[in-house]
């Protein structure tokens, strides 16, 4: 298996270093003092340290519903599961749907093409253009895939914004049938006004991926799934399963 780009970039990079590549924050601007402070009032209960909910604490989930409520997208904590950051959010949804084919816009996210790859997804590129993916092609494609994974604010590598437009164009496409992944680690970045995710129009049939990678501290290593729980149910059973099959080959390496 090839190294993976993030990682050579990762490896590359020092406090030294501007990095354009690896999307990094600026350090400086890290809540430094509020999350020692925030640290500090959690730590003094050692129960924070024990294992919890297979779904993520509640009162985040909680809070990360809120925050969806508040743009009018209609949202209950058993909606949110808690990821280790948006990368194993995405690798869950991918494992689920492993085998068979994702249409994808193009360029795209390398660590997302990684894991498309790793799941022997076989992707179906389809070309953007200023104002978001190019339709014609993305329906022919997402009625053979019935699976579409995007980035439609400030997209990974290009920097671009779907405009409103596409964003409806593309759910009613998608309303026929199939499910859409929306990566969205950028989306609290705007400047101007905030442009309503296409999973708002497409409440059942979308996992929305948030992080707080970008908007608090990388290293938290928090993100989540938003999706109707008909589509959680199964992702959790199966990421249950998988780890302790995993868990159970392990042991039996250890002993043979």
């Amino acid at each position: 298996m090839k190294r993976s780009f993030i990682r050579e970039i990762l490896e590359h990079t020092n406090s030294d270093t501007i990095s354009f590549a690896g999307g990094l924050p600026m350090a400086s601007l890290f809540p430094y003092e509020a999350l020692r402070t925030s640290a500090n009032q959690v730590l003094k209960e050692s129960s924070v340290l024990q294992y919890g909910n297979s779904m993520g604490l509640k009162a985040l989930r909680e809070k990360i519903a809120d925050f969806y409520n508040q743009e009018g997208f209609e949202t209950k904590a058993e909606n949110i599961l808690i990821t280790s950051g948006s990368q194993q959010a995405l690798d869950i949804i991918c494992r689920y749907h492993a085998n068979r084919s994702i249409t994808i816009e193009a360029p795209s996210y390398l660590g997302a093409m990684n894991i498309f790859k790793l799941n022997n997804l076989k992707q179906e590129v389809i070309t953007l253009e200023r104002d978001g993916i190019e339709l014609k092609a993305f329906e022919k494609s997402f009625k053979a895939t019935q699976l579409a994974y995007f980035i439609p604010d400030f997209q990974n590598p290009t920097g671009l914004s779907y405009s409103s437009e596409k964003r409806e164009s593309i759910a009613k496409i998608a309303e026929q049938g199939g499910l859409i992944i929306e990566d969205a680690p950028y989306s609290k970045l705007y400047f101007q006004e905030e442009q309503k995710s296409i999973s708002s129009l497409l409440p059942k049939q979308s996992y929305h991926l948030g992080t707080f990678s970008k908007t608090l501290a990388p290293a938290l290593r928090i993100g989540w799934i938003r999706a109707d729980k008909t589509l959680l149910e199964p992702l959790i059973a199966y990421n249950l399963s998988s780890t302790k099959k995993r868990d159970k080959e392990r042991e039996r390496k250890v002993v043979l």
